[in-house]
């Protein structure tokens, strides 16, 4: 079409023999020619830049810097930019712009996150596009892949959970101990050969006049297993979504708690719909400590959705077998049966510490007065993650 609109141009000027019909012509073809060259350099003398803090707890913001810097000698008459971003972290869904950029200029473009919902989202991709003056130029676009977001879930200290601070520290009675705990020093003994200079109670030494050396107190309970009922049958229908969201909360909050403040292990184990492959899997984190291995379990707990047909009994009978004799195992579910006390009373005959934390447990009542030394503790709803009970 602006072919045959130039070449009708042409013929009039001819046949007018009109210096402006000419003047036109050639300023439409100069412009022509400008064009394509600006269209086809793009892309190889400019860089583009996506910058952010790719980790946040729900109910932060995060600052996306996008860096535009035309590094060529030619300007960019018009550039347009779109950002696609999930709804869930972003009210209207797109960011979208257009300027242009100057001979080695650079343009910013910011915007904020907000992280209202745990999980992944891609931030992008970066569609970048350039397009003519005259339009008649095919646009050229270039694509930045989507960078992923992880938002961790909410995470609260244990006593507005309704959790004692010693929560994972559950004992068992052992006629040896397994291993000492060198925090808990419960008195003194008499020195014997082999035992580490390190043990040295200097003060009760000196006092004394003979070596002493430290007693500490047996520990059992050093590494603590979570383990998480996602099935969506274990939750009312009515409140599901928040009674679930409630029992990540508690299991990223007690590991954050274990492993984070008191340096120990600790490790998840669930059945759960895993979005990033489309289908039910197993999560399963052996205990562990670190801080590395927080962010993993936290990660994990970011990732898992409600799922169907997941045996939460048998989940707990299969992680009997991968913790020692007197490890913690945490159970978190929202449903209160005959079969999982019955399972935990077993648990624990077999020699691990187990506490129960129900997530809003709906109507239905059972006794659990007295279940044999089990601690169990209650989340009922939203209002006890802000104030405790």
């Amino acid at each position: 079409m602006f072919f045959f609109t130039l070449l009708l141009m042409l013929l009039i000027a001819i046949w007018l023999h009109e210096d402006i019909f000419f003047k036109i012509i050639y300023l439409f073809a100069m412009l022509y020619m400008l064009s394509r060259l600006w269209v086809r350099r793009f892309g190889k003398k400019q860089t583009f830049r996506r910058s952010f803090i790719t980790r946040a707890f729900v109910g932060e913001t995060v600052d996306v810097v996008l860096s535009i810097e035309n590094n060529d000698w030619l300007p960019i008459l018009g550039l347009e930019l779109r950002e696609d971003l999930p709804i869930d972290i972003i009210s209207s869904g797109r960011v979208r712009e257009a300027f242009s950029l100057r001979a080695k200029e650079k343009k910013i473009v910011d915007y904020t996150l907000r992280c209202r919902h745990r999980g992944f989202f891609p931030v992008g991709p970066l569609h970048i596009g350039t397009f003519d003056l005259l339009g008649i130029i095919p646009q050229k676009e270039l694509t930045i892949p989507a960078t992923r977001l992880t938002v961790y879930p909410h995470v609260v200290p244990l006593e507005e959970l309704g959790l004692p601070t010693r929560f994972p520290f559950a004992e068992l009675p052992t006629p040896s101990p397994l291993f000492e705990d060198p925090c808990r020093v419960i008195g003194v003994r008499d020195y014997r050969t082999g035992d580490s200079p390190r043990r040295i109670h200097w003060k009760a030494t000196a006092r004394s006049g003979r070596l002493l050396v430290k007693r500490y107190k047996p520990a059992i309970a050093r590494e603590t297993l979570i383990c998480l009922d996602f099935d969506e049958e274990s939750y009312d229908l009515k409140r599901r979504y928040e009674a679930s969201e409630l029992a990540v909360t508690a299991a990223a909050s007690i590991a954050n708690h274990i492993v984070g403040h008191e340096g120990l292990a600790a490790g998840l184990a669930t059945w759960a719909h895993n979005p990033a492959l489309g289908h039910r899997s197993l999560f399963s984190l052996p205990p562990r400590s670190g801080q590395g291995h927080l962010l993993t379990l936290l990660e994990a707990l970011a990732l898992v959705q409600l799922t169907k047909d997941a045996s939460f009994i048998d989940l707990l009978r299969q992680q009997k077998g991968t913790l020692s004799w007197g490890a913690t195992m945490i159970v978190i579910t929202g449903n209160k049966s005959q079969a999982l006390l019955d399972t935990l009373l077993y648990l624990r005959q077999v020699g691990l510490a187990v506490a129960l934390l129900l997530v809003h447990p709906g109507k239905a009542s059972l006794d659990f007065d007295d279940p044999a030394g089990i601690p169990v503790y209650q989340i009922w709803n939203e209002s006890d993650l802000e104030k405790g009970f």
